[in-house]
C-alpha cells in the first residue's frame, strides 16, 4: 500500500472518529433515534421500562449497523478495494471503543440514569455510524461514495 493510500485511510479513520463527537451532534440526537423507541419510550411507566426500550433501541441500530457494515466489505472487495478492508476492519474497532468511551463521559457513572442515558447516546453514535457507512456506499456523494479502487 502506498504512502499516499495510508495517508488517505487513517484521514478516514480520523473523519470517522470525530464526526459523531458532541460538540456538533448534542443538541439533535435524539432526533437520530427510531419511531419504535419513541413509542415504547412515551408508553414507559417507570425507570425500568425507559431503560429496557432505550436497550432495546441500541440493540437494534447495533444489529442494523452490523448488516450495513457487512455491505459495505462486501461492497468494498466488488469495487476492488480489497486492500482497504483491515483498514475498515481496525477503524471499526477504534469507532466501537470510541462510541463506548463517550457514552461512559455523556452519561456519567453513577445513579440510575446511566444506562439508559448510555443505551441512547450509543444508540445515536450508532446510527450516525450507519450514515457513514451509507455514504461511503453511495454512488451519488460528492464525498467518499465517489471513491474509487485505490490499490
Amino acid at each position: 500500500m502506498s504512502n499516499w493510500e495510508k495517508c488517505f485511510f487513517m484521514g478516514l479513520i480520523l473523519f470517522c472518529l470525530t464526526t459523531a463527537s458532541p460538540a456538533w451532534a448534542w443538541s439533535d440526537w435524539r432526533d437520530l433515534l427510531s419511531d419504535e423507541f419513541e413509542e415504547c419510550s412515551s408508553g414507559a411507566d417507570n425507570t425500568r421500562e425507559l431503560d429496557d426500550c432505550a436497550g432495546e433501541e441500541h440493540k437494534r441500530q447495533a444489529a442494523l449497523l452490523d448488516e450495513v457494515y457487512a455491505r459495505l466489505i462486501d461492497w468494498m472487495e466488488k469495487t476492488g478495494n480489497k486492500a482497504a478492508i483491515p483498514l475498515l476492519e481496525e477503524s471499526q474497532r477504534a469507532w466501537e471503543e470510541y462510541m463506548n468511551m463517550e457514552c461512559n463521559y455523556i452519561a456519567g457513572e453513577e445513579g440510575t440514569i446511566w444506562s439508559i442515558l448510555a443505551s441512547k447516546w450509543g444508540a445515536a453514535l450508532t446510527i450516525l455510524r450507519i450514515r457513514e457507512f451509507e455514504q461511503i456506499m453511495s454512488p451519488t456523494s460528492d464525498g467518499l461514495g465517489a471513491w474509487q479502487k485505490v490499490n
